[in-house]
């Protein structure tokens, strides 16, 4: 976490003015932002908090953030975070449909009986459009309750809001293929308390004897960066001295390379305390897709230096760059806004980065080849289901070589968007 204090030498401005806030900011954005050199000389300052923060950004700069924690309509709330479930409306035959792509394990949708791959036909009390979707789950989250009915179930399911914590492993587990075992880990988010789900599930995998690993991030859109180190140091044979990833900032901030264990400082944990939970790893598959980003694209490119990689699915989103929070440090604090800046350009040990437009995967699947949507591990699953074929030789189906692709669905709405603009950039301690 990062302080800056305002300049006191600005303009005697009143506290509970934009000017003096924005003045903060810009002050701010000076020292620790990527693009500091290309701020404008005299911006505005009297202007709407949040208007002056996007006229300074820099047009390249699709994350940054500027939010009052007391104000929650300045991040944009999400599906999943307010009511534990994500959507997509997809074309089908040239009908539209909404079907629902995750539930939060635990959360009220998940106790309904709400599944992946469930067909969403209300919302709300108003029939499901192509153009009313957008519409009426907005509704939903901004009165903080929902009534859906589906596709062959009776009656309807309804819930209120309560912002379910995310868990990081929804689904660990090992497949038996071909005479090889192979593990599965579905991981969801960077979190902290993610350790002792990562740390559970690799120990199941040593204990059935796993050799292989599959690690889905397809809709992890990052989180903390300790965390990405001690996942990349739980399957790649890395030792603590070496280099986990380079951060390149502007002249004020400089370069730094931090090895595994000065990243995993934060954590308490070392990369010899994490050696134990190992797999025997030649290769990993590591499934992703355009919800794939920030910490995750971190560690999917942080590995190829010291583990064979291999990426099915699709192209990532393209956050290669970290961030940190700016607050106000005063006692008592003046400025409740909170800066999320792009600070620094991130490259693995090898130097290798520059993914803005994403990561290209090396097997490229659509999910959508497949309706409806199977359950998260489930061996036909079309990203899993290449990814053993791959490992095995052997398709959960017919051999996938003699089977033509159907075309996917089409997409026109997709509710996990807003979770890829909240999440930000990887973020880092400092």
């Amino acid at each position: 976490m990062c302080a800056c204090k305002k300049d006191d030498r600005q303009p005697d401005y009143p506290a509970d003015t934009n000017e003096y806030l924005n003045s903060w900011v810009l002050d701010s954005m000076k020292v620790f932002y990527y693009w500091n050199t290309a701020i404008p000389k005299k911006p505005l300052l009297s202007m709407e908090p949040q208007t002056f923060f996007n006229n300074i950004k820099n047009s390249a700069d699709r994350f940054s953030l500027l939010v009052n924690p007391s104000k929650p309509l300045t991040s944009n709330p999400t599906l999943s975070a307010a009511l534990g479930i994500d959507m997509i409306g997809v074309e089908v035959s040239a009908q539209p449909q909404c079907l629902v792509t995750l539930v939060v394990p635990g959360a009220e949708a998940d106790q309904a009986g709400i599944r992946r791959g469930d067909q969403v036909l209300s919302l709300n009390g108003t029939a499901i459009t192509g153009q009313n979707i957008s519409t009426l789950i907005n509704g939903a989250i901004a009165q903080g309750s929902i009534r859906m009915t589906f596709k062959g179930r009776s009656g309807e399911v309804s819930y209120r809001s309560s912002y379910p914590a995310d868990k990081p492993v929804y689904v660990a587990k090992t497949f038996e293929r071909s005479g090889k075992m192979v593990a599965y880990l579905f991981f969801n988010t960077f979190r902290e308390h993610a350790i002792s789900g990562l740390q559970a599930a690799f120990s199941d995998f040593r204990a059935a004897q796993a050799t292989e690993l599959v690690l889905d991030m397809r809709y992890n859109a990052g989180g903390e960066v300790n965390i990405a180190a001690l996942l990349t140091a739980l399957i790649a044979p890395v030792k603590g001295s070496d280099i986990f990833a380079e951060y390149r900032g502007n002249s004020r901030i400089g370069n730094q390379r931090n090895t595994f264990d000065e990243t995993l400082s934060a954590t308490g944990t070392t990369v010899a305390q994490l050696i134990p939970y190992r797999l025997p790893l030649s290769r990993i598959y590591i499934l992703t897709g355009a919800h794939t980003a920030s910490s995750a694209e971190l560690v999917a490119n942080g590995l190829s230096p010291y583990l064979s990689t291999v990426r099915v699915g699709g192209q990532t989103l393209g956050k290669d760059m970290a961030s940190f929070e700016v607050k106000d440090m005063r006692n008592p604090r003046v400025v409740t806004w909170v800066i999320h800046p792009l600070v620094y350009k991130l490259f693995n040990a090898n130097g290798i980065g520059n993914y803005t437009a994403g990561l290209r995967p090396d097997i490229a699947v659509n999910e959508l080849e497949l309706l409806p949507l199977k359950p998260f591990g489930d061996p036909e699953d079309p990203l899993l289901s290449r990814a053993l074929f791959d490992i095995t030789g052997v398709s959960a189906k017919s051999s996938l070589r003699s089977v033509p692709k159907p075309t996917p669905a089409k997409v026109f709405y997709d509710s996990r968007n807003s979770t890829d603009e909240n999440a930000g950039m990887v973020v880092i301690h400092r």
